[in-house]
């Protein structure tokens, strides 16, 4: 009887904030976050949190919550329904493709492969692992020769400030054969979020037949990159899709589900504005605000 209670009060809780009884944080960055209100940021805030934290045992508390958005804004409440079903997707049913494409994606220019930069070593050189990538990103080439070619990655190399990730991937395509009218650099951007959003800007000023795109990464961030993109495109309003993927393998690095799904947290904390609490999380993990989930109420 008693944790039925409190399962209550914890859904009166939820429609208190959706109704702006209490007062909340705003989301920092309202260029991102457009002019959404202090209540549905905090309703936001609290559905990334819940699935970053929990996964999919947190479905009923999420599920709550966007009842909650929905009701205080539709168009938000349907925009997170939609980016939590793709959280969901990339983790539990995206089919990671290793070194080329599925052979069913759009034969014309429609098609952008986006090949994702890492850090380059000190002196600007290429490490292995974006090596690995450049070559998964050239064999997709091959097989769908009408899609242009996006390198993203800015200037990473801490003693080389004249080369970016961009510039050095583009050259290393050129050298093995890329066309260099299929060729598009990005190359301004410092993280996975900022790939993204740079890229969708790109591809709508200078390519506005691009309507899908294929990411290529390391294995173990594909699922990241692929939410990130989709998400930064569903929050603009943009018509560009997340169609497919192509992964190069990193042997060395091995990440369980939960440190995966902590990160694409962290990145979509960044995304709404939520800085602070991002960065909470990477370095001061012991007090970063882990909601409880509604069982874990009823027993305390």
């Amino acid at each position: 009887m008693i944790g039925t209670v409190k399962k209550y009060l914890a859904l009166i809780l939820v429609f208190l904030m959706a109704f702006g009884a209490f007062p909340v944080k705003a989301s920092a960055d309202a260029a991102v976050h457009g002019k959404v209100a202090e209540a549905e940021a905090e309703l936001i805030k609290d559905i990334i949190l819940y699935y970053g934290c929990h996964g999919e045992a947190a479905a009923e508390e999420i599920q709550d919550l966007l009842v909650a958005l929905k009701e205080k804004d539709a168009e938000q409440g349907k925009l997170w329904e939609d980016i939590m079903d793709y959280w969901r997707y990339v983790n539990t049913g995206l089919a990671i493709n290793m070194k080329k494409l599925p052979e069913d994606l759009p034969k014309d220019d429609s098609l952008a492969i986006v090949i994702l930069g890492a850090a380059l070593n000190a002196d600007g050189s290429m490490r292995d692992e974006l090596i690995g990538r450049l070559q998964a990103g050239l064999a997709c080439a091959e097989q769908y020769p009408n899609a242009c070619v996006v390198c993203t990655g800015g200037g990473t190399a801490k003693e080389n400030r004249d080369v970016t990730e961009a510039g050095q991937m583009g050259a290393w395509l050129l050298e093995h054969g890329l066309e260099k009218d299929r060729l598009i650099l990005e190359d301004q951007s410092l993280s996975t979020i900022e790939n993204a959003q740079y890229t969708l800007d790109i591809l709508r000023r200078e390519y506005p037949q691009a309507a899908s795109l294929a990411i290529v990464s390391s294995d173990y961030h594909v699922a990241r990159g692929a939410l990130l993109f989709e998400t930064a495109s569903l929050m603009a309003k943009y018509e560009i899709r997340v169609v497919s993927n192509c992964a190069s393998p990193a042997p060395d690095k091995a990440y369980t589900d939960d440190y995966l799904r902590g990160w694409q947290m962290y990145n979509l904390l960044q995304l709404i504005g939520e800085k602070d609490l991002a960065w909470q999380y990477i370095h001061d993990p012991e007090h970063f605000p882990r909601p409880e989930l509604y069982e874990q109420a009823e027993a305390a």
